[in-house]
């Protein structure tokens, strides 16, 4: 291969590129459970995850596999990783010479990336459509390891910080057998089955004064009813679902195209921004 045109490659590869992901931020809560005299579930949990990892760092669930990138009394930062085989319709060629890679040679790893703070017992998720639910397997990990009986649950926004977002866009489904559109479903249009109704809507104007009262709105005249199956809006940092008040936190990340090189940075954004969630 050409020098120069290998150079760029390694250059591409090198260079950084801000990604826009997804964060969700969650508390583990504690049910009643039996706690042996001198310990609470912090230093439980805690400790039964240093037991697992002093071990070993892969810990395996049915369908997925759990890494410890780094521990300490403190925190876990590690891995939720997903194989898969490759789609029948996909090819694969090789970056230096492009020639064709068997596909049978290769499997798919998808990866999302956790920080769980062992002094708050709060955690947050990089959330990826690859590795859906993320915090089941965070709760079965801490399960698997520990007689606590806990639940994962998402930090949550009070009403009065939800009214006051300014939307840019709103999401509504109705369930199936709602009244809302049940005139729609007996016209048999085109001789349809309707499942549920979806409405996506983008505000023409989210500086108008008619969109500071917008969300508000919203959660007075659709939370409340027992047809409604999903409601959300969104601003120009985080998705927010307003039936259960919690939300997802839209955040940048310079990554390079081998990002497990930047692990350090994901790990820095998670820490960092799950320590605001706490604070706030």
């Amino acid at each position: 291969m050409n020098r120069a045109v290998s150079d760029v490659k390694n250059i591409e590869a090198t260079k950084e590129k801000s990604y826009k992901k997804l964060i969700n931020f969650y508390r583990i809560v504690v049910n009643p459970s039996f706690i042996e005299s001198g310990k609470t579930p912090n230093n439980i949990i805690r400790d039964s995850l240093l037991n697992v990892f002093n071990k070993n760092a892969i810990f395996n669930l049915d369908d997925v596999t759990i890494e410890k990138i780094s521990m300490c009394n403190d925190y876990i930062f590690g891995s939720i990783c997903r194989k898969s085989d490759l789609d029948v319709l996909t090819e694969i060629k090789d970056a230096k010479d492009s020639k064709n890679i068997n596909n049978t040679d290769i499997i798919i790893e998808n990866y999302t990336y956790f920080y769980l703070n062992f002094n708050e017992l709060a955690s947050s998720v990089i959330k990826t459509k690859k590795i859906p639910s993320s915090d089941s397997y965070i709760k079965l990990l801490i399960e698997k390891n520990c007689s606590l009986n806990i639940e994962i649950a998402p930090f949550i926004k009070n009403q009065s910080e939800i009214n006051s977002m300014l939307a840019n866009s709103f999401s509504l489904t109705f369930f199936d057998n709602s009244n809302n559109y049940i005139g729609v479903k007996q016209t048999e249009l085109y001789n349809c089955e309707f499942k549920e109704l979806s409405i996506k809507a983008k505000l023409k104007d989210k500086n108008s004064k008619s969109a500071k009262d917008f969300v508000k709105n919203l959660v007075k005249v659709f939370k409340n009813n027992p047809d409604v199956k999903s409601l959300s809006a969104s601003t120009d940092s985080e998705d927010i679902d307003l039936l259960r008040s919690s939300f997802t936190k839209h955040v940048s990340i310079e990554l390079s195209k081998n990002y497990k090189n930047d692990l350090g940075k994901i790990q820095h954004v998670l820490e960092k921004e799950l320590q605001f969630i706490i604070k706030t």
